[in-house]
């Protein structure tokens, strides 16, 4: 169940960079939104995956490399959203 839901983070995570990819090359707003959306989905399937990690180890998730780096980019994204939902800025 874990591997399901890093595996589903990782590829909304990745669909969502590609979209906001092409949403600095095309400037479309809908791009942009399906590309949010896509980042908000990953999000919360990492949150859960995280939360998974957590509850099937003793210690805090960021004890080995990979959960560390797991982690760490769990983190970005959820500054990166804050800030999207309070400043509504559509750059990167």
């Amino acid at each position: 169940m874990i591997v399901f839901w890093f595996n589903l983070a990782l590829l909304l995570e990745l669909a969502a960079s590609g979209g906001f990819i092409v949403h600095l090359i095309s400037q479309k707003k809908w791009v942009f939104g399906v590309s949010h959306r896509l980042l908000a989905a990953g999000f919360v399937s990492h949150s859960i995956y995280l939360f998974y990690l957590f509850a099937s180890l003793s210690p805090a998730p960021g004890v080995n490399f990979r959960a560390a780096f797991s982690l760490f980019a769990w983190s970005i994204i959820c500054a990166y959203l804050l800030f999207q939902v309070r400043l509504r800025i559509m750059a990167l």
